[in-house]
């Protein structure tokens, strides 16, 4: 019988209850060989072919397909037939059905032999390529940056939804570049072949650093309007005077999980005056080192507390000015911005508004202290906040809602003042997207 044109040609394994002859080969370099050299339409492993409770079973359903040749790699080819024959018959495979030994073989000789029966591929399958997590993915508005970033064509727009990027070319992607995936400010992104963790999609544990850590991801200048350029700035433009620089407010965040884990009932601004000292960086950054102190110290119980039951609270300045279509309404005493979502690159509202709600986030573009003693009013229980502001208020307000058993969390401004504040976007962005335990 003649393989039909368009019918399948698979290769099944039979790890034979993984006798001592399996390990006479390297099974996975046997199958990265087939998968990457070979045209094989499908690998199939099963623990035992022989056994007819499970074995011939399995054979016989996998048969239904349209499968025009079929190699087994398994026991003696006389072996194979007799086991096999009854099933084989009944689907009329007998003539492409091609038994394969490995008793006793090598690697070589087990991929020479499949060599003989699958014909080589004419060319090579890329299979380097990214796949969208859309329970974290920002959408183009607000972010874009793996669209605007990549030079292969990787990504396209989806054709009823012109805010959500879609993997349109996966065989275009560049074999082992994760640039997309270092550059996704809420990791979004996944390569499934990567060996390397948080991009292969592994939870990121406490001790590990995420995509967003400035030593990790490299951000090219205008490939994301909110994000590259945020960053882009971040090393040049003015901070207030008791924000560190970069590479200081790195190295305080690197060191504060285990300091905030020594804190205990200890006195917070003189333990953090002793922590610097220790890191050989001047007191001048006290206060942002309580802040961060603090962060370490409420992340387990920030992160308890389920998305829907977290407040965030965005400050308005954060938008663009000159271009801002939002609204003002009341709030309990003060106001609250009612964003438009107008999509400007100026604006770092709208990607922060748009992470936190798809989470379940209440959010409030406003002043902090007004929202903080309107829900604490409210007697809303078992909330946390996330805060993002000028220094001096995050200062203040975490250790106070601290002592009152309420979590929070607090992002600095790198620049206060009423208009053209600057946030870190990834900081911000990584504190949203902590996970619920």
């Amino acid at each position: 019988m003649a393989a039909a044109e368009n019918s399948e040609a698979g290769l099944i394994i039979c790890q034979c209850n993984d006798n001592s002859y399996v390990k006479d080969f390297d099974l996975k370099q046997v199958i990265t060989f087939v998968q990457d050299n070979l045209e094989v339409s499908f690998i199939g492993m099963h623990p035992s072919l022989c056994s007819r409770k499970i074995g011939i079973s399995y054979l016989s359903r996998l048969l239904d397909r349209d499968i025009g040749k079929l190699a087994i790699l398994a026991c003696h080819p006389k072996a194979q037939k007799w086991l096999f024959e009854e099933t084989l018959n009944k689907k009329n495979l007998n003539g492409n059905f091609i038994p394969i030994n490995f008793h006793g073989a090598t690697t070589g000789e087990v991929i020479s032999q499949l060599e003989k029966v699958f014909p080589r591929k004419s060319e090579k399958i890329n299979e380097w390529f990214p796949v969208i997590n859309y329970e974290r993915c920002l959408g183009l508005k607000a972010c874009g940056a793996c669209y605007d970033y990549c030079i292969y064509g990787v990504f396209g727009i989806k054709e009823d939804n012109n805010d959500s990027v879609i993997v349109k070319n996966p065989y275009k992607c560049k074999d082992k570049c994760p640039a997309c995936a270092r550059l996704c400010p809420v990791r979004a992104i996944i390569f499934p072949n990567s060996s390397d963790g948080w991009i292969a999609g592994k939870e990121i544990q406490k001790a590990e650093k995420t995509g967003q850590n400035a030593q990790e991801i490299t951000l090219e200048p205008g490939s994301t309007p909110q994000v590259a350029d945020a960053v882009k700035n971040a090393g040049t433009i003015s901070f207030d005077k008791d924000i560190p620089d970069e590479s200081t407010r790195m190295l305080i965040r690197e060191k504060a999980p285990d300091a905030a884990g020594r804190l205990g009932e200890k006195d917070v601004e003189k333990f953090a005056v002793e922590f610097l000292d220790q890191l050989g960086i001047k007191e001048d950054y006290r206060r942002f080192t309580v802040v961060e102190l603090k962060n370490e110290s409420l992340k387990r119980k920030f992160a308890e507390t389920p998305y829907e039951r977290r407040v965030i609270i965005i400050p308005h300045c954060l938008r663009d000015q000159a271009r801002c279509k939002g609204k003002y309404e009341d709030v309990g005493g003060g106001v609250k911005l009612v964003c438009a979502e107008c999509g400007s690159t100026e604006c770092n509202i709208f990607p922060l508004k748009k992470a936190s709600e798809k989470l379940g986030y209440t959010v409030f573009v406003a002043e902090g202290s007004t929202v903080v003693l309107k829900l604490l009013t409210e007697k809303k229980k078992g909330i946390a906040f996330l805060g993002i502001g000028c220094l001096d208020s995050l200062y203040k307000s975490i250790p106070k809602l601290d002592a009152f058993g309420i979590s929070a969390r607090g992002v600095p401004l790198l620049r206060s003042g009423c208009k053209n504040t600057i946030v870190e976007l990834d900081r911000a962005l990584e504190s949203i997207f902590l996970e619920p335990k």
